[in-house]
Parts: structure tokens; C-alpha cells; sequence
């Protein structure tokens, strides 16, 4: 175990686990700033911590076998 351990970032994409990510997480992460998420994380215990939201590329096989970037699909 580290002498520091790493802050916990906790994803949430609906109220549930948004309300979750408030009481357990140190970092909340999301793929849009949805205004009422980072509301319900705030008041769910959240408020003052670091909040993320970005769009991660990744790759997917195509059924051809090539590789496609996220960017490709809509």
C-alpha cells in the first residue's frame, strides 16, 4: 500500500451513481457537464471536489478487421 493513497475518481452517468460518486468518490468524472449531475454531486457530498468531464477516445475492430477511431461514429 502507498504511503498516500491516490485519489478515488468515480464516474456517473445517471442520478444514482452521480449521488454514489458524491459519497464515496475524492474526483467525480462524466462524459458531458450535465449542470443537474454536478448539482446532485455536490449536495450528495461532493461539494469542493474536483469534477471531469471529457470525451476519451478509444478504438473499436470493424467488421473488416480494420481499427476506427471514436471520432468516426456519430
Amino acid at each position: 500500500m502507498p504511503d498516500q493513497v491516490p485519489p478515488i475518481l468515480v464516474s456517473g452517468f445517471g442520478p444514482t451513481a452521480t449521488a454514489l460518486a458524491g459519497r464515496i468518490g475524492d474526483r467525480y468524472c462524466a462524459t458531458t457537464p450535465d449542470p443537474e449531475l454536478i448539482r446532485l454531486f455536490d449536495i450528495s457530498g461532493g461539494a469542493g471536489k474536483p469534477k471531469h468531464a471529457a470525451r476519451l477516445p478509444f478504438a473499436l475492430r470493424s467488421p473488416e478487421g480494420g481499427i476506427s477511431s471514436a471520432d468516426d461514429f456519430p
